[in-house]
């Protein structure tokens, strides 16, 4: 009866660690689809719970280590392990970064063509400063499918939000069609961090 007890016991550590592991994962990996899904309410309440279940398991599986290495030796380090290295990736994995990235390769052809469109008139803002998109072009900008456009002459600002929160806090990828760069102060923002991605495209990040 006791070894069935310990069998069961070290298949439950075993099995809630990859689970918890997993689901951390695929959470920073879909962070940002999650706080469209959810709201920005009530996502990091579910990366708290996450969180909090994720380390509790991770003292599980030390606990259990400790109990069981003189007997299971390497077999007892697997839960644990499991946890550590979940641990490392989701401390040093820059997952905003490269979902960015991969946000901008893959939209920028579809990006470019709203560009020309405002360019040509086809799109207009009617004396607003946002232009709702067309439906089939709504995921180009989170938060409802809004673009921010600013016009000064033949110079055209335009911003796609990847995210759109309270008030003044926004991030997301800026056209600029002169030589200029996006500054702290464009779309009404105050952006503290600012990268070029090529030519006339920056992604800024406002608080």
């Amino acid at each position: 009866m006791k070894e069935i007890e310990k069998h069961t016991s070290r298949e439950a550590v075993l099995y809630f660690s990859i689970f918890i592991s997993s689901l951390l994962v695929v959470i920073n990996i879909f962070r940002w689809k999650l706080i469209e899904i959810l709201t920005v309410f009530l996502e990091p309440f579910l990366e708290l719970i996450i969180s909090v279940i994720f380390l509790a398991v991770l003292v599980w599986s030390i606990i259990y280590l400790g109990k069981n290495v003189r007997k299971l030796k390497y077999r007892a380090l697997l839960p644990m392990g499991i946890n550590l290295i979940t641990l490392i990736i989701v401390i040093f994995v820059p997952f905003t970064n490269i979902s960015c990235d991969l946000d901008f390769k893959l939209n920028l052809n579809d990006r470019e063509k709203i560009v020309s469109m405002i360019q040509s008139g086809e799109l207009k803002s009617y004396g607003k400063r946002l232009i709702q998109l067309p439906d089939e072009y709504k995921h180009l900008s989170k938060g409802g499918g809004e673009i921010a456009v600013e016009q000064d002459g033949e110079t055209y600002k335009i911003f796609f939000y990847t995210f759109r929160g309270i008030l003044d806090n926004f991030s997301g990828f800026a056209y600029i069609s002169n030589d200029s760069e996006l500054l702290h102060e464009d779309f009404n923002g105050d952006f503290h961090q600012i990268i070029k991605k090529r030519e006339h495209w920056f992604w800024g990040s406002s608080r």
